[in-house]
């Protein structure tokens, strides 16, 4: 168990837990709350994990308990099963969690790819989902607002459209930048002012590209 509070006093009471979901093991952030709140579930975005969350488990934890995961495929979660890192798939899995954590009502947060497969759980896990909070929800847009997205967006996420694509995009860039310059690049292109993000979450961000080119499965 990784006590987060000896790394930042900002995360005193985060600690890292492993739990068995559907047959896979999964990487998970916990923070205490009262018991008689309502749980707080977060759910990452597409090449995130669950420390995108370290900031804000604490102040959460006032409302309730809170649990942060690293989705399948994501992370240190390994895909269950060929594709099982998919919207739809995690959106199951999201279910199977609450299931074994024994949570039967939830305040769901989701952040970009988060955000689409929070909304899909909520949809049809009404019974599951107190209430919806989405950050940067990455959800369809109406076809006339494309040209909005900004180039680089466009030029970073294309390959993926393809699997084979993809993996080669992503081997390409692992042996051709640092985790640093990764990151630089990653930060540059999601945050308007990627200044303002404190010395500790960068570093752990920085570890999680590194720790990345070490896992066979990110990139087949």
């Amino acid at each position: 168990m990784e006590d987060w509070g000896e790394r930042d006093p900002r995360w005193a009471g985060i600690r890292t837990e492993w739990l068995e979901v559907q047959g896979t093991r999964v990487r998970t952030l916990r923070h205490d709350g009262p018991a008689t709140g309502i749980p707080q579930l977060l759910v990452h975005g597409l090449g995130g994990s669950s420390t995108n969350w370290l900031e804000v488990m604490g102040e959460l934890s006032a409302y309730g308990p809170v649990l942060a995961m690293d989705l399948p495929g994501f992370g240190l979660t390994a895909p269950p099963v060929t594709n099982g890192s998919r919207v739809r798939p995690n959106a199951r899995f999201i279910s199977a969690l609450c299931e074994v954590v024994g949570w039967d009502r939830v305040v769901l947060y989701g952040n970009s790819m988060g955000g689409l497969i929070s909304t899909l759980v909520a949809g049809h896990r009404q019974d599951l989902v107190s209430r919806l909070i989405l950050v940067n929800p990455g959800l369809p847009a109406p076809r006339r607002h494309a040209h909005r997205i900004p180039p680089m967006a466009l030029l970073r996420f294309a390959p993926f459209v393809s699997q084979r694509l993809g993996t080669l995009a992503l081997e390409r860039m692992y042996d051709r930048l640092t985790p640093e310059r990764v990151y630089r690049e990653t930060v540059n292109l999601v945050y308007a002012d990627p200044d303002k993000l404190r010395e500790p979450l960068r570093e752990v961000a920085i570890e999680n590209v590194a720790r990345a080119t070490e896992l066979d499965w990110r990139i087949d």
